[in-house]
């Protein structure tokens, strides 16, 4: 799918359900102004060698809240480290869920899919 819509950005969740959930909000990419939600199926599931398929892309990272914030810091490490091997890549790293979550919520550590089932995926879609 990546090498299909070679021009969309790209999302990189922890979980395949939080791939889904989002794909489902917010569109598929036969537009190409909508995201590619992908999953690294872990939170140490970001590995150089899948990077090299998504050269010259932009790429948002958007990892689970964590206590501590332990996972969205790994990711930040990762995301420094991938920026040297392939700085052609345009990698970042949300913190829209660290600037919005609950105490509970982190305690639990909740994903974007987990923010996202409480809205109706309607309203996300872009109606054109």
């Amino acid at each position: 799918m990546v090498s299909k819509y070679k021009n969309n950005p790209i999302a990189i969740v922890e979980a395949p359900k939080t791939a889904l959930i989002c794909t489902l909000y917010y569109g598929f990419p036969d537009n190409p102004f909508n995201t590619i939600w992908l999953s690294a199926t872990m939170l140490n599931g970001l590995s150089e060698d899948k990077f090299k398929a998504i050269q010259n892309r932009k790429v948002t990272l958007y990892p689970d809240l964590s206590k501590d914030k332990i996972a969205y810091n790994e990711w930040n490490k990762k995301a420094e480290l991938l920026r040297k091997l392939y700085p052609n890549i345009q990698i970042s790293v949300s913190d829209y869920l660290e600037k919005v979550a609950t105490t509970e919520q982190r305690n639990k550590g909740y994903d974007l899919a987990d923010f996202l089932i409480n809205h109706n995926w309607q309203l996300f879609r872009n109606h054109n």
